[in-house]
């Protein structure tokens, strides 16, 4: 029987035949004008300063902060008024780490908090933020709440994915690395990123960050809808069956949000040595790269500016970035040109 690894290092081989990056031009790739293509948001300046995700839903933007006292910030559009209200710490109403940052309403929004193994959902009022529901997520890694209903990806077991209801009742637990050709260890190690959830359609996609693949899933036939490896990655599997990143590994998507229709998936394709040596910078994409809901790879957006985080707003059907400005300020802008 072929060692795990052997496997897995034919894969990468196979997906680096072209040259890394170069399935970028499958799809048409335009440019993104910034004077013409849609607006910044007047957000005030240095309110944002070290951000990570964010996420968007009525009114509000909402991203988390890699330092500070306020791990996670608001800004409505509306009362241009910036709040934050969670701060960080080990008490009951504070948060360790923002793991997964996801709006669940015009109003609301839910953090992840790998740490304390817990999801909070918040609700925004009055300039400010109340505890809404807090639900354990020990088993995830990544996770998102539909309703009151949590799917996400399993830090370990025999199966790759699980769906439970917010109360704790296991529904099912399904899927594995196979279709990259890894075990569950393996995979686990390799195959961490995004999650997004098509409600109305029952699928979802799970975007890597060190490895150019995704996989799209059915779940409620708990079936694989298309899975594809698109660029390769260096690894060190350590003499064991967990692989582990190396300077020379490459980070692919730093960001996924989706809408109804699309999948937008942030690309940044440098290496981590790339990081190591330019110190204060952070991963950033340049490349919006769109994909439908059965996985085809149908557009790519190019910015010239390094693109830190995306978000779709499902209220008013935007596509925003926070973006790192030619002024070496981070701004928000929204691409009206997604609609």
């Amino acid at each position: 029987m072929k060692h795990p690894l052997h496997c897995l290092a034919i894969i990468f081989l196979l997906a680096g035949c072209q040259q890394s990056g170069q399935w970028i031009n499958r799809a048409e790739v335009s440019k993104i004008n910034y004077s013409t293509d849609g607006s910044w948001v007047e957000v005030p300046e240095n309110t944002i300063n070290n951000p990570e995700m964010l996420c968007t839903g009525g009114n509000l933007v909402v991203w988390s902060e890699s330092s500070g006292d306020f791990p996670v910030r608001i800004y409505d559009m509306i009362s241009s008024n910036v709040i934050s209200c969670i701060r960080k710490g080990r008490a009951d109403n504070e948060i360790l780490n923002v793991n997964q940052l996801t709006m669940s309403g015009a109003d609301r929004f839910s953090v992840s908090d790998i740490f304390k193994k817990r999801m909070t959902e918040y609700l925004v009022k009055n300039d400010t933020c109340f505890q809404v529901r807090t639900v354990p997520i020990q088993e995830y890694s990544t996770v998102c709440a539909v309703g009151d209903t949590l799917i996400g990806v399993l830090s370990k077991g025999n199966a790759r994915y699980c769906i439970k209801t917010s109360s704790g009742e296991i529904l099912r637990e399904f899927g594995d690395y196979s279709s990259f050709g890894m075990n569950n260890d393996v995979g686990r190690s390799l195959m961490q990123g995004h999650l997004q959830v098509n409600k109305s359609l029952g699928r979802m996609a799970q975007f890597c960050y060190y490895t150019g693949a995704y996989e799209i899933i059915d779940y409620r036939k708990d079936s694989v809808v298309y899975a594809k490896m698109l660029d390769e990655s260096s690894f060190d599997d350590n003499g064991q069956r967990i692989a582990s990143m190396r300077p020379d590994s490459k980070i692919n998507f730093i960001s996924v949000t989706s809408s109804d229709n699309y999948i937008y998936a942030l690309y940044d394709g440098n290496m981590i040595q790339y990081y190591i040596e330019h110190k204060g910078e952070v991963p950033s994409g340049k490349y919006i790269c769109v994909f439908d809901w059965d996985g085809d790879y149908v557009k790519c957006y190019h910015s010239r500016f390094p693109i830190r985080s995306l978000s779709w707003n499902p209220d008013d059907k935007n596509l925003y970035g926070c973006v790192l400005a030619d002024d070496g300020e981070y701004r928000i802008y929204m691409f009206n040109s997604f609609r």
